[in-house]
Formats: structure tokens, C-alpha cells, sequence
């Protein structure tokens, strides 16, 4: 694994902060079993201490990561599917991996009188993230996919413009995706 961070603190004014990252990550899945994830991706997050309240700082993090999900131990799943009757082209869904960008806005209430060596003080996070995956096509299309849209919408760019295809009720290239 490894992760390169860049923070500064005063970022267009004293009230607000940029904190980026570039990251890789290779470990054993937690959701897929016997499964390799590897991550490659980068993240930035812009934080404003809120002007009514000094102890009250907004965030907001933009990401986007591909996420590359490969068989850890193929002989040993292929026997657990085969004991189980469950067809091993079953196990290919599970394999699934694809870019996603992910949205969080988060609000922080800190009184701690010292953020590393803290003698008195609360801290509290109220922070919501929300993965959105992203398809894309050879012709330069893509669709963002959440589970949470009902409609998930193609942009077509061609050159300079921004053109709306459809959702995928309406478009037989939408169709192909199984949700």
C-alpha cells in the first residue's frame, strides 16, 4: 500500500484548508472472499471552519477510484462452489470491479484543546459518503451508476459540448447493464 497526502492549511483564506491524496492499495477483499482488491485513486477535501461557530468546521471530499477485483484462490473457491451446487460463472459477478467517484460532505464539532495530545474537549463527526460508479464506453460515453438513482443518465462528449442521451429506460445501450 502506499499514499502520497498534501495538506495545506490555508487554502484562498486562514478559515480554510485542502487536503489531497493519491493512493494504491493491494489487500485481501473484506466483501469478496478469497478475493485480491487492488485500488488506485485520488481524493481531495476542502474544509471551512464556519464563521458562527468556531468549534464547527463543513467539509466537503471529492474522489474517484478504480477498484480491480481478481481471484485470490481459485482452486479453493472452485471446491466451496462445487460442494455447494452454485455454478462457478456465479462467482464472475462477484468479481466485478469498475471506477466510482464518491461525494462527502461531512460536519465536524471539535472543543479539544489540543488535536494530539488531548487533555480535555469533545470531538464529533457527522459525515455521509456516497460511492457513485461510473461506466465507461469506447466512444468516449459514460453513465453514472447508483443503486440510489433511478435514472442513470449517458453523456455523450464530442469535443467541446455536453450531450444528453437519455436514461436508461429510453436507450437500448443502457439496457445491456444488469443491475
Amino acid at each position: 500500500q502506499a499514499e502520497l497526502s498534501y495538506f495545506k492549511p490555508y487554502f484562498y483564506n486562514a478559515d480554510t484548508s485542502l487536503m489531497s491524496k493519491v493512493f494504491y492499495r493491494d489487500f485481501g477483499s473484506y466483501q469478496v472472499p478469497l478475493a485480491i482488491e487492488r485500488r488506485v485513486g485520488a481524493e481531495a477535501t476542502v474544509a471551512h471552519r464556519m464563521k458562527y461557530n468556531k468549534h464547527v468546521t463543513g467539509t466537503f471530499s471529492l474522489g474517484i477510484e478504480h477498484i480491480d477485483v481478481s481471484e485470490g484462490d481459485g482452486k479453493k473457491i472452485g471446491s466451496l462452489y462445487s460442494k455447494y451446487n452454485i455454478p462457478i460463472s456465479e462467482r464472475a459477478k462477484q468479481l466485478e470491479g469498475g471506477l466510482f467517484l464518491s461525494l462527502s460532505p461531512a460536519l465536524l464539532y471539535d472543543t479539544r484543546d489540543n488535536a494530539t495530545v488531548t487533555r480535555k474537549g469533545t470531538m464529533a463527526s457527522l459525515r455521509f459518503d456516497e460511492e457513485i460508479g461510473v461506466i465507461v464506453y469506447e466512444d468516449g460515453g459514460f453513465i453514472v451508476h447508483a443503486d440510489k438513482f433511478s435514472i442513470d443518465i449517458i453523456y455523450k462528449i464530442n469535443r467541446t459540448d455536453v450531450e444528453v442521451i437519455g436514461n436508461k429506460y429510453d436507450n437500448p445501450k443502457l439496457m445491456e447493464i444488469q443491475e
